[in-house]
């Protein structure tokens, strides 16, 4: 999760110990590459990164907030502790947060080749 949220703040995390989930200082990232040539951007050469907050932090925000979430190694979300049907809520929000977010990449795709015309 820490990994992911750094990358869209224009940085790549870096982890102590590739077996830990303890990150470097936040000094220590490199910036995230511009992507200017890729069909359709993500991070072009007119962002600049944002800042980002430790890995002590965003834990500690995690597990304050964010109890009873789990994530594992492959960016998947597990609730702990909650019912069927909470579960159902949750898996239905991320599937329609995932169509979304594929909507607006395929109108993305298709606005740039539009112009490439």
């Amino acid at each position: 999760m820490q990994e992911k949220w750094c990358w869209e703040q224009g940085w790549i995390a870096k982890r102590k110990i590739r077996a830990t989930s303890q990150y470097c200082k936040t000094e220590d990232h490199d910036k995230r590459p511009h992507d200017d040539d890729a069909e359709v951007p993500l991070w072009p050469s007119s962002q600049e990164c944002k800042p980002v907050c430790s890995w002590h932090t965003f834990w500690k925000y995690w597990a304050d907030n964010y109890s009873n979430i789990n994530s594992g190694d492959n960016g998947t979300c597990v609730l702990i502790g909650e019912d069927d049907g909470a579960q159902q809520e949750v898996e239905d929000a991320v599937d329609e947060a995932l169509k979304s977010q594929q909507a607006k990449q395929q109108a993305a795709i298709d606005h740039v080749r539009k112009d490439k015309k």
